[in-house]
């Protein structure tokens, strides 16, 4: 047995080292183990702040401290008993990030999860200001954020030539004095950028016009609210087919198209990509109830016996296939085509049609605008830059009811140096509990949680689904009566002249429901528009209409992300529909959050960090996963009271439409035949529902059917490509 043991010393299975156990304690043997999954609660960076209280360099923490609750107190802020202990946190967690910015650490992301309404991003500003020689970054949400940074930084410090920003000029962000162009940045101490700009560090755009300030990395980078931390590069078979088309009609209408494409390489490369990506879905795993085994040690005799409940067992429902790009080489240079020059073939032939209709025009007496021609040549090249950045590398087929798909994401977070990110919700982010992990790029400070909130109310109310398909994606008839049917709740819950109610709910629902409401006392924004924001902190209410359900590949390209690219087959392996859950599940609990902290519920109104009396009304279906959010949800405000309420105003009652009912006819077959059969032929369905086919068409690609499908875990594929069948178990 020993030997056998030592012979395994310096042999490695998936990366993972193997070794003798009598060679590791049982902490070390933990550690080696989950180097080989997914989560690995074990292997976190964890840095504690207590043991980092000698971290006086370059700012002692208790003159920060000194100076920071004046310029608070100037603001009208609350100093509640404990507030102090976050401001000296903050202080030592920037102190910390300078003193080992060149030091050769892996982790690069320290995530502060410094709660709402603790003055962090006031506390940042004070703490730049402070800095006599170090040079600073810092990421905010707007444009209007970044010149407020500046005018506070410059005024803190006494000098106007401090900080700067950078931003694209438009009708709304005009020029201020304290914009410079980005290439003037590098000489400038102090910057603050958007995180607009911050995503376009992805797209070519030179990093050392950040990075840099004379010619050496910035000392300190601040990634202050929540931002993706990478790039998704997606490409949908719908957008394939929109390019292939396009092409095919280049060639009609171009007189050099055949020259400089003779054989029509770029339409017969779109053709063969899109066979061979079809192809690969027979790799993806959509059947709920499939399950399949992590380890090796399961024979076959034991695989005829073994228990479905065995913990070696996980499930083997998965949306997406692993596909390496040198696959995709070696498939067109079967057909004598090479990638990269059959994507810049698309580009001239696009470039050339453009110039064909812009010659027109003019010839036509229209004005020659080079600058919209510039942009609508951009626009027209995008999908074809996105394709040529997913070809680049590997890359992942995605496929669902709703959407098939190809895509990529790139990692951003590291690309300023090491930062400081400055989360409120980081401790219910999924994403950082996979981040934070062995090789990870991800650490997390042990921030004291300090909010109470007594004095914070949430209504529930039950049995209304708040996904978009429900509110505002059937018919305009349908959409028009919601709005209505809403907007008498939020009138029923401004009970006092003084009230001030804040809407949050889908950015296309607002306008229509905008129409439906005119008093004075309610604000309103949407998803999307609500993150780091404090326009509404005076709302002592705040109703929510809709959830932020976001697509699924999101969230599978969060978990991509967190795990690093390094480990894209260690993801493939484990992911599934349950984690895939848990990320929607934390996302939606994310912003529900988010939603909350635009209220008064935001700012610290007491000595002992509550806030002022706040009311939150939330509407929800009251199934397992609404409930999973709301638990998430509720459990980050302490000391709340919860209550369950019944709306006052219009009844919610709808009458289903003819294609719904269409629809509910064929899942009731479809639930009659899960009984006997695992599949089931489209065209059978077609015969027995007596459903035309032009309607049962429309029909399969509705939203109601499809999520009807989802709901009873059924989904339709095609069979050889051609016939479709409903797969039912």
């Amino acid at each position: 047995m020993d030997k056998s043991c030592e012979d395994l010393k310096g042999f490695f299975v998936d990366g993972v080292p193997i070794v003798s156990t009598s060679d590791m304690s049982e902490e070390e043997r933990l550690l080696s183990e989950e180097q080989a999954k997914l989560y690995q609660p074990n292997n976190q960076t964890i840095i504690d702040l207590d043991k980092l209280v000698d971290s006086i360099y370059p700012i002692n923490p208790n003159l920060f401290l000194t100076e920071a609750i004046s310029f608070l107190q100037s603001k009208g802020v609350v100093l509640s008993k404990d507030l102090p202990i976050i401001i000296k946190e903050l202080c030592i967690a920037f102190n910390d990030c300078i003193s080992s910015q060149n030091k050769p650490i892996m982790t690069t992301s320290l995530v502060y999860p410094a709660q709402t309404g603790t003055g962090k991003s006031l506390s940042l500003q004070v703490y730049v200001s402070m800095l006599k020689e170090h040079s600073s970054l810092i990421v905010v949400s707007t444009v209007d954020a970044a010149i407020a940074y500046c005018e506070t930084i410059n005024q803190l410090s006494g000098d106007d030539k401090y900080a700067r920003t950078t931003y694209a000029l438009t009708e709304i962000h005009k020029q201020n004095a304290l914009r410079v162009e980005s290439y003037a940045l590098k000489n400038y101490r102090a910057i603050i950028i958007t995180h607009s700009m911050f995503k376009k560090l992805n797209q070519k755009v030179d990093v050392d016009t950040y990075k840099l300030y004379k010619g050496k990395q910035r000392d300190l980078v601040v990634i202050d609210e929540k931002l993706s931390m990478y790039e998704q590069y997606k490409v949908t078979y719908n957008d394939l087919d929109i390019l292939k088309n396009n092409l095919e009609t280049i060639f009609f209408k171009v007189e050099d198209a055949a020259k400089l494409d003779p054989t029509q390489a770029t339409i017969t490369f779109l053709s063969t990509l899109k066979t061979y990506l079809e192809k690969c879905e027979d790799e993806i795993i959509t059947d709920p109830k499939a399950l399949r085994f992590i380890r090796n040690d399961i024979s076959n005799e034991e695989l005829k016996t073994i228990d479905i409940k065995d913990p070696r067992f996980i499930k083997g429902s998965c949306p997406i296939a692993t596909i390496p790009n040198n696959k995709i080489h070696d498939l067109m240079q079967e057909q004598n085509l090479d990638i990269k020059s059959t994507i810049t073939l698309m580009k001239q032939l696009f470039e050339a049609r453009i110039n064909q209709l812009f010659s027109e025009i003019k010839d036509l007496g229209g004005l020659d605008n080079p600058a919209y021609k510039e942009q609508t040549l951009k626009n027209s090249l995008a999908p074809i830059n996105i394709l040529e950045e997913v070809l680049n590398e590997w890359f992942l087929l995605y496929k669902s009811n709703y959407e098939k798909a190809i895509f990529r994401v790139d990692d951003i977070s590291h690309k300023l140096g090491k930062n400081v990110v400055l989360d409120a919700t980081a401790t219910v982010n999924e994403f950082y509990k996979i981040a934070n992990r062995a090789f990870g790029y991800v650490g997390m400070y042990n921030a004291k949680q300090i909010r109470k909130y007594e004095n914070l109310t949430i209504h529930k109310a039950k049995g209304y689904k708040q996904t978009r398909y429900e509110l505002y994606k059937k018919e305009d008839k349908y959409t028009a009566k919601n709005a209505e049917i809403y907007a008498s709740y939020a009138i029923s819950v401004l009970t006092d002249m003084d009230d001030r109610l804040l809407i949050i709910c889908h950015k296309n629902f607002k306008p229509i429901l905008k129409t439906k409401l005119d008093d004075p006392r309610i604000k309103m924004t949407h998803w999307g528009d609500h993150v780091g924001k404090n326009d509404w902190s005076d709302c002592n209410k705040i109703m929510v209409i809709g959830w932020n359900y976001l697509s699924p590949l999101k969230n599978i390209s969060d978990i991509f992300n967190a795990a690093s690219a390094q480990e894209i087959d260690l993801v493939s392996l484990y992911l599934n529909d349950d984690i895939i859950d848990t990320f929607i599940a934390t996302q939606i609990a994310d912003d529900l959050i988010q939603a909350v902290m635009r209220s008064k519920a935001r700012i610290i109104a007491t000595n002992d960090s509550d806030c002022n009396p706040t009311e939150v009304y939330l509407f929800y279906h009251d199934d397992p996963m609404s409930n999973r959010i709301l638990d998430i949800f509720e459990k980050q405000f302490p000391m709340v009271k919860i209550q369950q309420w019944e709306p006052i105003g219009i009844s919610l009652s709808h009458k289903k439409t003819k294609p719904m009912l269409n629809a509910d006819k064929v899942i009731e077959l479809l639930k009659a035949k899960e009984a006997t059969q695992t599949t089931c032929l489209l065209s059978d369905v077609i015969e027995q529902t007596l459903i035309p086919k032009a309607t049962m068409s429309r029909i399969t690609t509705d939203d109601y059917f499809l999520q009807k499908l989802q709901e009873h875990g059924y989904s339709l594929q095609n069979k050889n490509g051609k016939e479709k069948y409903f797969v039912l178990q």
